[in-house]
């Protein structure tokens, strides 16, 4: 048992007992004992050995995986590479498998339908949206100088006027004071002449 391996102990458990009761039988003819019959029946293995086969076997089992999924994307680049310069060839391959993909499309009765579009358009419509998006920027940028120039004339214009109410009230209030003074009222006129009487009276009695 000690000079096989695992895997051929497992698969070639006939051959063994065979060789094991030609090894005793050669052992045991000399004391007249006859062994009838060698059979393994079961191997049993450590634990941690186990765990080693397990993991062993599991990572195995990845890396064939993954072979196989890098032989599969291999094989689909090729056959898309092929595709490719086929369809870049003839333009009508192209439109017909943009119309293939829509009739499939179609036929799975989607509530939301995707229409593909060529690259050469989507970047037209990228570059003209573009130049309108600076076309509306420039244009809202020269809508606000022009705002803010018409609020700082109507700003001067407030500013003048109310300078000019302030100036106009200054004159008014000037005016009322010399009207004031030059034009006295019939009772100032009234207390001038009392009061020219009495100088009057008191000059003639001296």
């Amino acid at each position: 048992m000690g000079t096989r391996h695992l895997h051929e102990i497992l698969s070639e458990r006939v051959s063994i007992s065979g060789t094991m009761q030609l090894q005793l039988d050669e052992a045991t003819d000399a004391w007249g004992i006859k062994v009838e019959r060698v059979e393994i029946k079961d191997v049993r293995l450590p634990v941690q050995l186990q765990r080693a086969m397990a993991a062993e076997a599991e990572a195995a089992r990845e890396a064939r995986a993954k072979v196989i999924a890098a032989e599969g994307e291999q094989k689909a680049s090729r056959a898309l590479r092929e595709a490719s310069e086929v369809i870049g060839d003839s333009p009508a391959a192209l439109q017909l498998r943009y119309l293939q993909t829509l009739s499939a499309i179609s036929a799975e009765k989607n509530s939301t339908i995707v229409f593909p579009l060529p690259i050469d358009l989507i970047t037209y419509f990228l570059k003209t949206n573009d130049a309108q998006t600076q076309k509306n920027a420039k244009a809202a940028a020269a809508a606000m100088a022009q705002q803010e120039k018409h609020e700082q004339q109507e700003e001067q214009r407030k500013q003048q006027e109310q300078q000019k109410r302030q100036q106009q009230k200054q004159t008014k209030s000037a005016t009322v004071l010399y009207s004031d003074v030059k034009q006295p009222t019939k009772t100032q006129e009234a207390s001038i002449t009392v009061a020219t009487l009495s100088e009057h009276q008191q000059s003639t009695a001296m």
